[in-house]
């Protein structure tokens, strides 16, 4: 969060829009904010703890089947989340939720062994993975070949269409006035454009993006519109 000029500067995650769909409380993301840049973008993993037999998304799949309401996957209400409704739905089988307040504390329970199954941001998941903590089975991205754990195979290889990209943005309250909005937009988007700063996101995995407030108003539009279709047909309600 950034304080400017008397307003507030909101950083946010995918689970701006996903929240809706897990919680009756949360804010509507197209009436109590409005969008100011779309920062970067990254994929997620499928992780798995060292233990778990299943090497490939195919055989996670046949192992959920096979073995319904047995197998864990760790949740935080956002796009981790998603994945674990969209594993289950695939899978056809009962798959195991747990919940946690966040990726971190799952990530710890997978590296502990409580869980057996995690989707976590490459960045983060990069050096866990590298460590032996974790084992990586497939990217959530577009194709073979991007970031940090780019030799994975990706999961749309056994499942068409499965793609997971997070991202990070700004937003502001909607009653910003519009020059301000344009000004906070030209300035994000000429720090993206710094060398230093470029490199050090592409280096830990973050795709640069910006470009204008329309731009991300359109990108929360489509994935509010492709996560809350594939969480109501897993049968997600607010609770």
């Amino acid at each position: 969060m950034v304080i400017t000029l008397g307003h507030t500067v909101l950083f946010v995650v995918p689970s701006v829009i996903t929240n809706p769909f897990y919680l009756k409380a949360s804010i509507d993301p197209f009436r109590d904010l409005a969008p100011v840049i779309h920062l970067d973008t990254a994929s997620m993993v499928l992780l798995a703890h060292p233990s778990f037999a299943p090497a490939t998304t195919a055989d996670v799949l046949a192992f959920v089947k096979a073995n319904p309401g047995k197998v864990s996957c760790g949740a935080s209400g956002a796009l981790p989340s998603v994945g674990c409704e969209l594993l289950r739905a695939h899978a056809g089988a009962e798959l195991l939720m747990v919940m946690y307040k966040g990726n971190a504390p799952a990530l710890n329970a997978l590296m502990g062994g409580e869980i057996h199954l995690l989707f976590d941001v490459v960045n983060i998941a990069v050096g866990h993975v590298r460590g032996g903590k974790v084992r990586a089975i497939a990217s959530t991205a577009p194709r073979r070949g991007m970031g940090p754990l780019g030799e994975l195979p990706v999961m749309a290889e056994a499942i068409p269409g499965f793609e997971l990209v997070t991202w990070h943005g700004m937003m502001v309250a909607p009653g910003t006035p519009r020059a301000l909005v344009q000004r906070l937009n030209r300035e994000f988007n000429a720090l993206l454009q710094q060398p230093d700063v470029k490199n050090r996101m592409e280096s830990s995995g973050l795709q640069v993006t910006g470009g204008p407030p329309e731009d991300f108003a359109a990108i929360l539009k489509r994935d509010y519109e492709k996560y809350g279709a594939a969480l109501r047909a897993a049968g997600v309600k607010p609770e």
